[in-house]
């Protein structure tokens, strides 16, 4: 195929990829607005506030459209070729289908791939930065914090807990707390203090204004006073975070770091090992669907524009429910997190080679 017609095909994805992009996210931008209609009508934030939180929200709901915009285009196009003629008097040339329909293909990587990387960099601050503006300078929550939590417990190795009256992810604080380490089921050694800091340099919790108690078996106490004492945990602040996360909230080097710790604890670790192989599995989400849509395409020929709109919608939500059931089951431990987060790429890929075969593509 010469480069002239390949780079003709692939210039059709990109005007209805952008239309997809422009219709979906708008529909999903309008959802978010007025499932928070109640809060925004009712804040006194000025319009300038208003604006930036929902400019900073929209890469988060683009992305999350990105599937079927390209699903929708490759629809569109091998529609298009159909209809117009163009696809047969390709194959009368001597082009084979698959060299057609590989420029089509080769988008949709093209946009797997953009997409992934946006997804490891920007949208993850973008979106932290969108639900502080909501919570702070909307709702008037002046005290809010992502990661702050109160009266906290939390195990930090075998035989070692950790509790806090106060803890603070962003700022690396805590107040009020209390490290117990526990041997043969009684403590042996606990350190109280009114403050912890993190340490970025030394990566680890400095413990301050507190005491040192070690607890014999005997049950005698003996007690040390400090103003400052480098603790054992080397757990960083956000690793620390007790609260659930989700994957459109952190990268992969973030998740990693994350299993690591809770396998050095002993904590589970099945929903952020399904979450890790998800991030992995997700560049091949939009690939899959593309697929998916190309026998399609190819062979239903009535129905216009219309009929593909309501395709690409129709297999976006079967992908996104099997994708739903899959990661649910692995988080419940049903499945290995690998398998969950792979098995739907397997399937409608799968299928999308079936049916191209049995449309002689």
């Amino acid at each position: 195929m010469t480069g002239l017609f390949k780079r003709y095909i692939a210039a059709k994805f990109w005007g209805p990829f952008a239309f997809g992009m422009g219709i979906f996210s708008a529909l999903a931008f309008l959802a978010d607005i007025f499932n928070n209609m109640s809060k925004l009508s009712k804040s006194s934030a000025p319009a300038a506030v208003m604006a930036k939180y929902f400019l900073y929200s929209v890469p988060f709901w683009s992305l999350m459209i990105v599937p079927v915009a390209a699903l929708l285009a490759a629809l569109f196009v091998l529609s298009e070729l159909v209809s117009k003629g163009e696809w047969m008097a390709a194959v009368a040339s001597g082009y084979k289908p698959r060299q057609v329909v590989a420029p089509v293909l080769f988008c949709c990587a093209l946009v797997a791939l953009c997409h992934f990387a946006l997804t490891e960099t920007v949208s993850p601050s973008l979106r932290t930065t969108s639900e502080r503006i909501f919570e702070r300078d909307i709702s008037g929550n002046d005290n809010y914090r992502r990661g702050r939590k109160k009266d906290i417990m939390v195990r930090v190795a075998d035989d070692t807990f950790l509790s806090a009256r106060e803890f603070d992810a962003e700022s690396g604080a805590m107040s009020g707390v209390s490290i117990s380490v526990q041997r043969g089921g009684l403590v042996s050694r606990q350190a109280q203090a009114q403050t912890a800091v993190w340490d970025d340099f030394q990566e680890q919790w400095i413990l301050r204004d507190g005491v040192n108690r070690v607890i014999a078996p005997s049950g005698e106490v003996t007690e040390e006073q400090f103003s400052k004492f480098p603790s054992d945990i080397d757990i960083e602040p956000a690793l620390l975070n007790v609260e659930k996360i989700w994957p459109e909230d952190v990268t992969l080097p973030e998740l990693s770091r994350r299993i690591a710790v809770l396998r050095r604890i002993g904590s589970p670790s099945a929903r952020e090992e399904v979450f890790y192989n998800s991030k992995i599995a997700a560049p091949f989400f939009n690939f899959v669907l593309c697929l998916v849509a190309v026998p399609f395409a190819v062979k239903v020929r009535r129905g216009g524009k219309m009929l593909h709109f309501a395709a690409a919608i129709t297999l976006a939500f079967f992908f996104w429910w099997m994708n739903s059931i899959s990661q649910s089951a692995g988080e419940a431990g049903m499945m290995a997190p690998a398998v969950a987060a792979w098995l739907p790429v397997a399937v409608f890929g799968s299928a999308g080679i079936f049916l191209a075969k049995r449309a002689g593509l």
